[in-house]
């Protein structure tokens, strides 16, 4: 027995992951993957070259830089994919579903797109 509060969760779980699965195929895979590996190739070539002047190295710098900046442009991307939602209607789709809205919001908190 499931509770009332849980039963969106189911459906827009399942439309999390199939725009999951979208987002990781073909082309768009191949976008998403470029500047983490660029990263990590930079990474790997800067890993024992010390800053001038201290002990610490290139690539401890990088590191906690791009983790950050990686950070933040993840937080940007996803509060612009609720402006997107409005214009194409699919939050006024949610709305006139039965729990439609709650079932919506764990879609777009997945990883997506």
């Amino acid at each position: 027995m499931t509770s009332p509060a849980l039963t969106p969760l189911r459906p827009g779980l399942a439309g999390g992951l199939i725009e999951f699965r979208q987002a990781f195929s073909g082309a768009a895979l191949a976008g998403q993957l470029l500047w983490p590996a660029a990263t990590l190739i930079a990474l790997f070539f800067f890993r024992h070259r010390e800053l001038a002047g201290s002990r610490f190295t290139i690539g401890a710098l990088i590191l906690s830089g791009t983790l950050g900046m990686f950070v933040a442009f993840g937080m940007i991307l996803m509060v612009q994919y609720l402006p997107a939602d409005r214009e194409d209607g699919t939050l006024l789709r949610a709305r006139a579903t039965p729990a439609g809205s709650p079932a919506t919001w764990p879609g777009n908190s997945s990883p997506r797109r």
